[in-house]
């Protein structure tokens, strides 16, 4: 008898909301997901591909990734690839290691250019035996095709600050 009471409470319900006669089916809670081109999906990889150069020191994978004149924003400061490279390089050799993961990214394509933006979730880890610090960041790049892939032309990260305790 419960269950024939809650059925016809939903049918009525379901009637009165404008839009759902005619055996239309509720909105879901969550935006749907949009399936991205080859292009999109492209783009993406090239991000992921140049977290795992940066994390294996894979220098000659990165120059494979850009095109002459790429330049990267990060901490403020402006770096040639190189310099970058350098830079990542540096705190490996210190012990430092970083986790880079492409989350949640929007990708526009338009000819033979392209931009995206995401966030990172990742961590950095400060030492062998230290537990990973979990870190955001907010990161963007613009990239162009050429000869049929896709190539970094500019990179900019931004270091999400962690939120101190409220007291």
């Amino acid at each position: 008898m419960r269950i024939h009471w809650m059925m016809s409470g939903l049918i009525a319900v379901s009637m009165a909301l404008p839009g759902l006669e005619g055996g239309a089916q509720i909105p879901a809670p969550f935006p749907r997901i949009v399936a991205m081109s080859a292009d999109q999906n492209a783009v993406v990889n090239v991000m992921r591909t140049m977290y795992r150069a940066a994390a294996t020191d894979d220098v000659r994978k990165f120059h494979e990734l850009i095109v002459p004149g790429f330049y990267a924003f990060d901490g403020g400061k402006r770096y040639e690839m190189e310099e970058l490279m350098g830079m990542i390089m540096d705190y490996h050799a210190k012990g430092i290691k970083f986790a880079w993961n492409v989350t949640r990214p929007d990708v526009h394509v338009a000819g033979d250019q392209a931009w995206i933006t995401y966030t990172n979730s990742g961590s950095i880890t400060m030492g062998a035996g230290q537990a990973p610090i979990p870190t955001t960041w907010l990161e963007s790049a613009q990239l162009v095709k050429r000869n049929g892939a896709w190539k970094l032309q500019f990179f900019h990260s931004t270091r999400v600050p962690v939120s101190m305790p409220t007291k």
